[in-house]
């Protein structure tokens, strides 16, 4: 396979007073990198078994440094990692990684994505400063380099591949709500996990079910163990490796520390409760609960048992208010987060998205370009109600998928639909935007669709009928790799058969 990009170098760091939060944030990065044909690379302080069991279980190579975080050596060692690599990105996460760190690196002529949450003053040397806060605003960082670009806001969160291989689910809050998930981070201190569980003991609930996520580097396992037991038969403790996106899924309300966690939740619409367990969380706990996207109980220190009972026997009781937070909850993170990150980092034109109900009226319009009606095997103008049904028809269908192509500002382009047949077979079919014909974008568009969708569906050829007379289409088809089979039928009339197989 072709690589897009060799490789890219991910600097960061865990440690129990740090926790995981850098590291995870990262995996979704190194996921994507993985998925486009990329070769992603940790470099890392991390020391001992469990790190490596880490990197091994994700199947990505680590580089292990010897340095002290973000001290010049620890530049100069990333630099010439990235040379004897032939990598031109450097990804870094971590408050270590000040204006001196980001100086030697650009010194090397090596491009940096800094990815941040404090906005702490610093001058900023990075190519791109990627801050995910709901209040992060340009006035943040008034002292940076002219050329650098500021990605801002929940529509960059990283999601991991878990949490996006999948159609998200739809949220239904009904009543009884009985179902808590509790995930305080990799790290979080025994003494907060066991308050909240001293909390949930005292709801009054008999079919309450309640399962705790144990951190990826939590010491004192065994006595929150021992806890849970005490708590009774409806705590349930689950290991580090389950896929939290399905214990997302399963739950209906989620106790949860105001890390990165919360825009998983966030993007699955779980009603959440958090807990303020470090400084660099409280301003995304404060918006959220400001925005009514979640109750935000406030720094961890200050609060009682009782509080956590009461705060999560609120939601349990209130089916309107746990659906007013889901719902606003969902609104903000739509997934894409990664797709428009790599994007930049890969400079590509243009990304596809799974199409939604929110782009009806763009399709509508595509589908009756004049054009595209005389090049269809049915030339009829389509009413809006037709549309509208096929739409909904369409996005619940499991054997149609159906995507959006969208350039680096969100804008779209086209649209590109799969129709899995049998016999491990897939139909396309492709529509541009007027405005973006007879730039080469069908067929770009058409080779990234057929390749992404070789990788992640079952099918071993894609098939593509085309009018003879589509000069167009037949250009873009055999640019993009498919092979002319000649003239079939096709609602009777005549078409020509274009296939691409699985290489």
């Amino acid at each position: 396979m072709t690589l897009l990009q060799p490789a890219v170098i991910l600097r960061a760091d865990a440690s129990k007073p740090m926790g995981m939060g850098h590291i995870m944030r990262y995996l979704s990065l190194a996921e994507a990198w993985q998925d486009s044909g990329g070769l992603p690379i940790f470099a890392t302080t991390m020391q001992g078994e469990q790190a490596d069991s880490f990197f091994k279980q994700q199947g990505i190579e680590a580089v292990k440094l010897s340095v002290v975080p973000g001290s010049p050596e620890d530049a100069e060692q990333t630099a010439k990692l990235a040379h004897e690599r032939n990598v031109q990105w450097i990804v870094v996460d971590g408050y270590q990684f000040n204006s001196t760190y980001q100086k030697i690196l650009k010194k090397e002529e090596l491009s940096i994505l800094l990815i941040d949450d404090i906005a702490d003053g610093q001058h900023y040397y990075a190519d791109l400063v990627l801050n995910t806060g709901i209040s992060a605003q340009e006035n943040l960082y008034p002292d940076r380099e002219t050329g650098t670009r500021l990605l801002l806001g929940p529509r960059y969160v990283l999601l991991r591949r878990e949490f996006l291989k999948h159609k998200r689910p739809e949220r239904k809050i009904e009543n009884p709500l009985n179902k808590i998930f509790v995930t305080l981070g990799g790290s979080a201190p025994e003494n907060i996990i066991l308050k909240v569980i001293e909390g949930l003991r005292q709801l009054k609930n008999p079919a309450l079910q309640v399962k705790v996520l144990a951190g990826q580097l939590n010491t004192n396992l065994a006595n929150i163990v021992h806890a849970i037991q005490r708590a009774g038969n409806h705590f349930e403790i689950v290991s580090a490796g389950t896929p939290v996106s399905e214990l997302m899924a399963w739950c209906e309300v989620a106790v949860s520390g105001a890390g990165i966690t919360i825009w998983e939740l966030a993007f699955m619409g779980v009603p959440s409760v958090l807990l303020v367990l470090a400084d660099n969380q409280r301003s995304n706990a404060q918006n959220l609960g400001d925005l009514n996207a979640a109750v935000n109980l406030g720094w961890h220190g200050d609060l009682q048992p009782v509080k956590i009972a009461q705060a999560v026997e609120g939601l349990l009781g209130e089916q309107g208010g746990a659906f007013r937070l889901s719902q606003k909850a969902r609104q903000l993170v739509d997934g894409e987060g990664v797709s428009r990150v790599l994007m930049i980092l890969q400079n590509r034109k243009l990304r596809l998205r799974k199409a939604e109900e929110k782009d009806d009226k763009i399709l509508w319009e595509w589908a009756n370009d004049p054009e595209v009606r005389q090049n269809s095997f049915s030339s009829a103008d389509i009413p809006w109600e037709s549309h509208l049904a096929w739409i909904e028809k369409t996005l619940k269908d499991l054997s149609c998928h159906l995507f959006i192509a969208v350039d680096q500002n969100d804008g779209p382009i086209g649209s590109v639909r799969f129709n899995l047949l049998e016999d491990q077979k897939a139909q396309v079919h492709i529509s541009l935007a007027k405005s973006h014909r007879g730039l080469g974008r069908g067929s770009m568009l058409l080779t990234m669709a057929a390749n992404e969708f070789f990788k992640y569906y079952p099918a071993h050829a894609i098939h593509a009928l085309v009018k003879p007379a589509n000069k167009a289409s037949l250009k873009t088809f055999e640019k993009a790799g498919f092979q002319n089979f000649g003239m079939v039928l096709s609602h009777g009339q005549e078409a020509l058969l274009f296939i691409r197989k699985l290489s």
